[in-house]
């Protein structure tokens, strides 16, 4: 009897020990005194310097994320597919979803917890990907509808109006009401274009790109707009990072985009800062050799946390009406996706907000690089 049991416990070390998933258990207060293997590569750290630990400090929200599982747990007996954000080597975050159940004695008497985690990263880069795709699909057919159905009314107007102007004398006063009309149509035309233009999507023509280059040539693009908002410019581009493989079209598009956002977010003036670097962090991509992390901070107004889950969908704007249709964002979203990297944003309001775009240190095998 002794030995089946000495068997089934060596069994179930060896179930925990060879799982990737992610095995921590608890004693009541919360303190770490099991951490798997699977766990270990997750987290990016050894056993050793977890165990003993409190497991609020893991969690994104801390000690009321804890709080709350263990309310969940004593209302219900368990927890089953809860999605949490925890914290990893270096300060990362990683998508996780748990399953945690209570721990007792042969007595029946609760001794702590055993959670089962998933590292959900990558399904959640995935889903949210899926989602940007259905809404980009929604707004090419919008804007299709939109240039069939407004589009030879369009063109009645501005015929219309020209026709009068050109039967008016040159002194009559009521060509300046007929150039308004003809303005504000041509100026629903070119959003109806600008929307037709943003629903095609444009493969990304892909070669060696330095990208500290990229940046210096985008800051001369928008030299003039900074000045004029009387804004000062800091760069910290070290000299060290590799050249990356992209469309370098679309990825000035990218930090154009973030660039003019900073400005209009520092109408009375204010520091940009621009800066990049070598991360050379773990990537689920077998043939990336690491990233190019490219941040822009500015010292503007900032985004309501409220609203930064939505900065990236089409048509979400703070800016006034003659200032943005919303889709800037989105384009650059779509773009650095394209590229395999991420970008991601960080913002206080009245403080400042801070994009960071990573792009991956890799060679396209499908591709001819230039």
């Amino acid at each position: 009897m002794a030995k089946d049991i000495k068997r089934q416990e060596s069994y179930l070390e060896l179930l925990v020990s060879s799982s990737i998933d992610a095995f921590i258990a608890t004693d009541m207060k919360g303190t770490i005194n099991l951490f798997s293997k699977g766990a270990e590569n997750i987290f990016g750290c050894k056993a050793e310097d977890v165990l003993g630990t409190p497991i609020s400090n893991y969690y994104v929200m801390g000690r009321d994320e804890a709080k709350k599982i263990m309310k969940i747990l004593y209302q219900e007996g368990g927890l089953q597919n809860y999605e949490t954000v925890m914290i990893i080597r270096n300060g990362k975050k990683v998508n996780m979803n748990l399953s945690v159940s209570l721990l007792k004695n042969s007595n029946g008497e609760l001794i702590g917890t055993l959670g089962i985690g998933k590292d959900f990263t990558e399904f959640k880069r995935i889903e949210r990907q899926l989602q940007q795709s259905e809404k980009l699909a929604t707004v090419g057919e919008l804007a299709a509808g939109i240039a069939h159905e407004v589009g030879t009314p369009l063109n009645v107007i501005l015929g219309t109006a020209e026709y009068l102007m050109m039967e008016m004398e040159g002194d009559d006063p009521k060509i300046e009401e007929l150039k308004i009309i003809i303005s504000q149509a041509e100026h629903i035309t070119k959003l109806i274009h600008q929307l037709l233009n943003f629903s095609r999507y444009n493969k990304p023509e892909f070669k060696s790109i330095d990208i500290n280059s990229l940046v210096r040539d985008v800051l001369k693009l928008t030299d003039l707009q900074i000045a004029k908002e009387k804004i000062k410019v800091f760069t910290d581009l070290q000299s060290d990072v590799p050249s990356i493989i992209g469309d370098d079209n679309q990825l000035q598009q990218v930090f154009i985009n973030i660039i003019v956002n900073a400005v209009h977010a520092m109408p009375q003036g204010g520091t940009l800062t621009i800066a990049s670097r070598l991360d050379i962090s773990e990537s689920s991509d077998p043939h990336s050799n690491g990233f190019v992390e490219i941040s822009i901070s500015d010292t503007g107004f900032g985004i309501p946390s409220k609203d930064i889950p939505k900065i990236f969908d089409p048509f979400f704007t703070t800016k006034d009406i003659d200032k943005g249709t919303g889709l800037g964002l989105t384009v650059s979203h779509r773009i650095v996706e394209d590229h395999g990297g991420t970008i991601d944003v960080e913002s206080k309001v009245n403080e400042g907000t801070r994009f960071t775009v990573k792009l991956p240190i890799q060679i396209r095998e499908d591709t001819n690089v230039q």
